[in-house]
């Protein structure tokens, strides 16, 4: 079981397991293991977390999701859009992966030009990419981002994964957890320094970030 953390800070973003690398907004950076450059032009609080299969379509979902910042978006179902177009033709060429690695990519943020939360999943439900979807549930409520719930998996057709050992609900309370205490250091304590969460086989280490930064004020 792997999962991969995307969080967005006042000014650069995280990105955590297939990726170590800190970027600030505007800045070229090249990512580790991938050795990708990328820019990073949205300033949209985001947070996205993903379940299940590491690579999508042969992309790791790290570099999936972050390339994608270089193209603007005026909204947070705008980025979803993108997102969900980038792993259908992903998946158009390398389809034969999703056989035993089902995922779900949960993207959720403030929208700046509607003014409201927003939270977005884009899934395969039996091996076929879902359509983009809308939910109700709020990834940021009050400030407490363990209220987020991800149980939604299961309707994503995800199981107890091939080569793990690890259940459903364990993943789903090791994501929430992990999710909370990621907020808890930046929020509302301002000052906390940006940190790398790396999860992977179910095991939480942290990893002091390079960028001395605060996450967004969401609420």
């Amino acid at each position: 079981m792997s999962f991969n953390l995307i969080w967005r800070l006042a000014n650069g973003i995280i990105l955590a397991s297939d990726s170590l690398t800190t970027m600030n907004r505007g800045e070229r950076v090249i990512a580790r293991h991938t050795q990708k450059t990328f820019k990073i032009c949205c300033q949209m609080p985001l947070g996205a977390v993903c379940s299940g299969s590491p690579i999508i379509g042969g992309l790791p979902v790290t570099q999936l999701l972050s390339q994608n910042y270089e193209q603007e978006r005026d909204s947070l179902k705008g980025f979803a859009e993108l997102i969900h177009e980038e792993v259908r033709e992903a998946l158009k060429q390398r389809h034969r992966e999703l056989e035993t690695r089902n995922f779900a990519i949960h993207m959720a943020g403030y929208c700046t030009a509607r003014q409201e939360f927003q939270h977005f999943v884009i899934a395969t439900k039996k091996n076929e990419l879902a359509p983009l979807r809308q939910l109700e549930e709020k990834l940021f409520v009050g400030g407490n981002v363990a209220g987020v719930e991800i149980g939604i998996l299961k309707e994503a057709g995800i199981n107890p994964l091939a080569g793990s050992n690890l259940e459903l609900e364990e993943a789903v309370e090791t994501v929430r957890t992990a999710m909370k205490q990621i907020f808890d250091l930046g929020y509302p304590n301002k000052s906390a320094p940006a940190q790398i969460l790396v999860l992977e086989k179910a095991k939480v280490t942290w990893v002091e970030g390079p960028l001395q930064g605060t996450i967004v004020d969401l609420v």
